[in-house]
């Protein structure tokens, strides 16, 4: 009896044993990576390595992330890419997450414009992709070889097939958030173009969902912490998580840099850093299209700014949309896009985080510039003017109060605006609401309660008071804007960016 007695707990232990533990998944690509760095290093191909019922035969591409090849099903006797993530993904939760949403974003699809899953091993001791094997070049590859620039037309027909493939994986609730010329494949439409092929020769594919975000998934599980897509192809809001930005309007966004680079052989948004570049994204629009090719239609460069707005609900609604006013382009038929209204620029710079900033500086500047020109009044009066003594210590009284009092605190918080404390900001406002009267007083008062010894022996002193206060008075209007703008901007921070009370 007692030998055939169980502990509690021994199926459990026993089912545990017969999976690999983490340290033997390691240890088994480990060595897997070792042959095939041998390989990679020493120039030599990768025949004879076998993975699984895969034959490899060649390296197709490796990053950080894993390494895909050309290989062979022994099977079903076909050609295959074979995506295997490096042994260092697997211990990274986040990073075999974005391998296992990729397997499942890419299973979800099946269209022209994108590559096909054919099989996905997520579970056992060595991970991996098969998907259909693509054997021309990516477009990244392409655009780095020597062709001619290409036609606005050829551009224009090309993107929109790939804006199809796009709006197909919205529509099954899938958005791939990097795209980018590396994830473009081109499949040549005849066999024979390689990579001197002409555009129109290929079919787009898209790949690597790596950074996809399935709409049924929670922001929780889609969320990262690392910064999603690659800069010179990224939207904006990409830079700020959990903004309510319209999911597609990513997509769209990196569908007209694509666009742009085609036509024009340059980016939208480039840089010498890559701070620069992010700098950049946010404020700075690119150059019109027609200024560097007047050759394209202004249809088309109707449809590039739309794509390219900063702000994501002024893009296209759809990837679709896009499509479609490519194809009118194309056609010469009218297209539906259309600008986006002073009314939408406003709203959206208004919400810009940098209007924080903007307006800390500019009531640091403007009250600095005030305690400066108070100063030389006060100093300069005696030089310019003969006043008695009791007039001079009422001026410099004068001027103590309204340096320590109103102007010099009113700096300060300007500073703390620039640190972005919510405090400071609606009390920047407020400040600037009671400031404005105080100018006002001095287009109704006969005589200017500021300096009124100095005012009284000027010639044409209400000029004089009048210009100055004018000037005082739109410099207050402009700290007014600015600081409602702030306010608006900081309503707008993400949830999840700290808040300084």
């Amino acid at each position: 009896m007692m030998e055939h007695e169980s502990k509690p707990g021994a199926e459990t232990s026993a089912a545990a044993s017969a999976l690999p533990s983490v340290d033997e998944v390691v240890e088994r690509l480990e060595r897997f990576w070792t042959s095939s760095d041998v390989a990679i290093v020493s120039g030599d191909d990768v025949r004879g390595l076998n993975f699984g019922r895969y034959r490899l035969e060649q390296i197709r591409g490796q990053g950080a992330f894993g390494v895909v090849y050309l290989a062979i099903d022994t099977q079903l006797n076909r050609h295959v890419a074979l995506k295997v993530p490096r042994a260092q993904v697997l211990a990274d939760v986040e990073k075999r997450g974005r391998f296992e949403a990729e397997a499942a974003a890419a299973a979800m699809l099946d269209h022209p414009g994108i590559i096909t899953v054919y099989e996905a091993e997520l579970t056992g001791p060595t991970p991996y992709i098969a998907s259909a094997f693509c054997p021309g070049p990516d477009l990244g590859e392409w655009l780095a070889g020597e062709h001619e620039r290409v036609s606005w037309s050829d551009a224009a027909a090309f993107v929109a097939k790939l804006a199809d493939a796009v709006e197909y994986a919205h529509n099954h609730g899938v958005y791939h958030r990097d795209l980018k010329p590396s994830n473009v494949l081109l499949m040549p439409i005849d066999q024979q173009a390689g990579l001197d092929g002409r555009l129109i020769d290929y079919q787009p594919k898209l790949t690597d969902f790596g950074l996809a975000k399935i709409s049924q998934l929670t922001a929780a599980e889609t969320r990262s912490s690392l910064l999603l897509g690659t800069p010179l192809y990224m939207a904006p809001e990409q830079l700020e998580s959990n903004r309510g930005a319209p999911p597609a309007a990513a997509d769209v966004y990196s569908l007209g840099c694509l666009l742009y680079e085609l036509v024009t052989g340059r980016l939208p948004i480039e840089g010498d850093s890559y701070i620069q570049i992010l700098d950049r994204l946010r404020d700075q629009p690119p150059a019109p299209l027609r200024r560097l090719v007047p050759a394209a239609p202004r249809d088309l460069e109707r449809v590039s700014v739309k794509c390219l707005e900063k702000d994501p609900v002024a893009r296209y609604a759809s990837a679709g949309a896009l499509a479609a006013d490519l194809r009118s382009c194309v056609d010469g038929a009218p297209i539906q896009a259309r600008e986006a209204g002073w009314v939408s620029r406003i709203k959206y710079w208004c919400t810009r985080p940098q209007r924080i900033r903007d307006a800390g500086w500019y009531m640091m500047c403007v009250q600095l510039l005030l305690i400066v020109w108070l100063s030389v009044v006060s100093l300069g009066a005696n030089l310019v003017i003969d006043l008695p003594l009791v007039a001079l210590s009422r001026i410099a009284a004068e001027l103590c109060v309204f340096v320590f009092v109103i102007h010099l605190p009113m700096a300060l918080v300007g500073w703390f605006t620039t640190r972005g404390h919510r405090w400071a900001i609606h009390a920047g406002l407020y400040l600037t609401l009671i400031n404005l009267i105080a100018p006002a007083g001095f287009f109704l008062l006969p005589n200017p309660p500021l300096y009124a010894d100095i005012y009284s022996r000027i010639e044409a002193s209400k000029y004089v008071a009048f210009t100055t206060c004018s000037l005082v008075l739109i410099a207050e209007l402009g700290q007014l804007l600015l600081y409602a703008a702030a306010i608006v901007a900081w309503r707008h921070l993400p949830q999840n960016q700290t808040r300084k009370n």
